[in-house]
């Protein structure tokens, strides 16, 4: 177990948030977990978290792409707390679609969660790290920081976490004078009930074979 330590988790409702908000509550972390509108499926989050590993757990539901609404998360996380020691950036959304068919207005809310929500949550909570001399930032991207996907039109979600990508590499010089690592971790896909309605799918299974020189 590790004491009087707080970690910060966006989009914890489900998928990969919820597994390591389970995981650091199982290391003895204290918790702050966000979610855009999952409220019942993180309310049962905190207390199965409560319940199970007896530690402490707060969680918000709100806009992380929305500076104002993370800033009133963060500092009510601090006053609780005190200070966050680790921050998981996993909050993402995406649109399916083509360009041409793509608002203005798609196109900023998938930019805003998926990348500028990082640039609010790491520029809130990073002073603390830094007076401290010490933290931890996990940024959640995405294979599709590399690659897009044939027939699968993402192109928002891919500009976005390809910038996610940049961004962690240049917090990451920037930052590690103050003992802060900056990382992050880029998925492909797997079940989840976020994927589950594509990813087991005979056209799914073709697009992989395709993709992979051996079929």
């Amino acid at each position: 177990m590790t004491p009087n330590k707080t970690v910060f988790i966006t989009g914890a409702s489900r998928g990969i948030g919820r597994a390591i908000a389970i995981r650091f509550a199982a290391a003895g972390y204290q918790l702050a977990l966000c979610c855009r509108q999952n409220t019942q499926l993180l309310e049962d989050l905190q207390q199965l978290i409560i319940s199970q590993y007896h530690t402490d757990c707060l969680i918000f539901t709100g806009d992380t792409g929305d500076y104002h609404q993370l800033e009133t998360m963060i500092s009510e996380t601090i006053a609780r707390f005190h200070h966050i020691d680790v921050l998981v950036n996993n909050a993402g959304i995406s649109y399916i679609g083509l360009l041409t068919d793509m608002s203005p207005d798609d196109w900023q809310r998938i930019v805003n969660t998926n990348l500028t929500s990082v640039f609010n949550s790491c520029r809130l909570a990073v002073p603390g790290m830094v007076h401290e001399h010490s933290g931890k930032i996990i940024n959640i991207s995405s294979i599709h920081a590399f690659v897009s996907r044939l027939g699968y039109n993402t192109n928002a979600y891919c500009a976005a976490k390809g910038g996610l990508l940049m961004l962690t590499k240049s917090l990451a010089q920037e930052w590690a004078k103050y003992n802060i690592t900056v990382n992050g971790i880029a998925p492909g896909y797997f079940p989840s009930k976020l994927t589950g309605a594509y990813i087991d799918t005979p056209a799914f299974k073709k697009v992989c074979e395709d993709y992979s020189p051996m079929g």
